[in-house]
């Protein structure tokens, strides 16, 4: 979640309840400070949400070193297979990737383009 999102959410929480208070006949400058008190101390909600993303940024940088190195170990094995392949099992496999080559290069982009706004999204929030 956005520093941004958050923010919202935390307002949004804050003018309802709010709200709520001054439906009962609380002055709106009381009603305010009773919401923000409402929700607790903000060190404890602010590392409720820093404890949070990082969960989340841990599992997809393993999700997508682990794909980066499946990439990585197919391009080994082909090198090393190719030479000792049938030559119609190399026409068809070479035939295969140049056939695919959009489609491969284009998910092993998305996964660097990923595990790069991955990390900075990791440094920004510490």
């Amino acid at each position: 979640m956005s520093p941004e999102a958050v923010k919202k959410e935390l307002q949004i929480h804050i003018e309802e309840a709010a709200a709520s208070y001054e439906a009962k006949g609380v002055t709106p400058q009381h009603a305010l400070t009773r919401a923000v008190e409402d929700l607790g101390n903000p060190e404890e909600i602010a590392s409720g949400y820093r404890e949070a993303r990082p969960l989340f940024v841990g599992k997809l940088t393993f999700i997508l070193f682990i794909l980066n190195s499946l990439f990585f170990l197919a391009g080994i094995a082909f090198l090393y297979l190719q030479d000792r392949l049938k030559p119609e099992i190399k026409e068809v496999t070479w035939r295969m990737f140049a056939e695919k080559k959009v489609i491969l290069l284009f998910l092993y982009a998305l996964s660097c383009c990923l595990w790069g706004f991955i990390l900075d999204a990791s440094t920004v929030l510490r």
